[in-house]
């Protein structure tokens, strides 16, 4: 969900307020960089091992709704630059944590199928973001990335409990 509001209006609020996509291109590419780094290190995977996927999930869901907020306040280079750091910190902690509550989840003859069925949720989210967050900037008047910023909280109010059921 907030990968395609990100992606759908980043560029464009940057634009906005005077940057031009050659600062747009680079900053998300270092969210790009930050997730990818935050994914190889050793201590987000052992996390998750020893751990479990919920309290990394929960991590990076704060990180993705905390960049949210970032993103809603008046662009200044600065401020769009920390938003994808903790953009990127919070994809990156999400992604592998997800990953291992399906390879928990999921018995070995089904997990092919269940991280196809993760994938497909993660491209409805990709999808899903844009319309809503554009529905909330046109039709409302509100932040594109409040919807987001919304879905994160409320997964982190349900997560525990979920995991708890299924437990």
């Amino acid at each position: 969900f907030a990968v395609g509001t990100v992606a759908a209006f980043f560029a464009v609020d940057l634009e906005a307020a005077g940057y031009g996509r050659a600062v747009s291109g680079p900053l998300l590419g270092l969210f790009g960089l930050v997730a990818v780094v935050v994914m190889l290190l050793r201590r987000v995977a052992r996390s998750v091992d020893d751990r479990g996927p919920v309290p990394m999930t929960i991590v990076g869901l704060a990180c993705l709704a905390t960049s949210g907020l970032l993103l809603m306040l008046p662009v200044t280079l600065a401020g769009a630059t920390a938003a994808m750091v903790v953009y990127g910190i919070g994809y990156g902690a999400v992604f592998p944590a997800v990953g291992g509550a399906v390879t928990v989840a999921a018995p070995s003859p089904e997990r092919g199928r269940a991280y196809g069925l993760f994938n497909v949720a993660f491209d409805l989210g990709i999808s899903v973001g844009p319309i809503v967050g554009g529905f909330a900037l046109a039709g409302i008047g509100l932040s594109p990335y409040l919807p987001a910023v919304v879905v994160c909280a409320a997964a982190i109010a349900l997560l525990p409990r979920i995991a708890r059921t299924a437990a």
